[in-house]
């Protein structure tokens, strides 16, 4: 579609090359939506709750949780979870169906860790 027309220039409306919310190659809403979620969106469905196991090894923690193929897994840690929570980004995984895990060098700062997919 073409048109003449110009968003306003007063700092809420972002001048963009196609009409309406989304641009083909650009879905914003994929991935963290009930519509993407029941497949309403073409994409593949959310990834199953990521549920950890935590265990040790010698003086080191293990964190597994069972993958899922075509997902990518980020550990996340904090060490505090007084809000705002502030998550620092650590290992990444490729999900391939079976139980992966990230292992924590320990003795260390006590920490507080979570796993999330996408």
């Amino acid at each position: 579609l073409t048109s003449n027309r110009q968003a306003p220039d007063d700092g809420f409306y972002t001048p963009v090359a196609y009409k309406g919310a989304f641009e083909a190659t650009d879905l914003w809403i994929d991935k963290w939506t009930l519509l993407a979620a029941n497949g309403f969106l073409g994409s593949a469905a959310a990834p199953d709750p990521v549920i950890l196991t935590i265990s040790r090894s010698g003086s080191d923690a293990v964190i597994s949780f069972l993958s899922q193929a075509g997902y990518r897994y980020r550990l996340l840690s904090a060490t505090s979870l007084t809000s705002p929570i502030a998550w620092s980004d650590g290992e990444e995984l490729a999900g391939n169906g079976t139980v992966q895990s990230f292992t924590v060098a320990s003795p260390g700062p006590v920490r507080f860790f979570r796993v999330v997919a996408y």
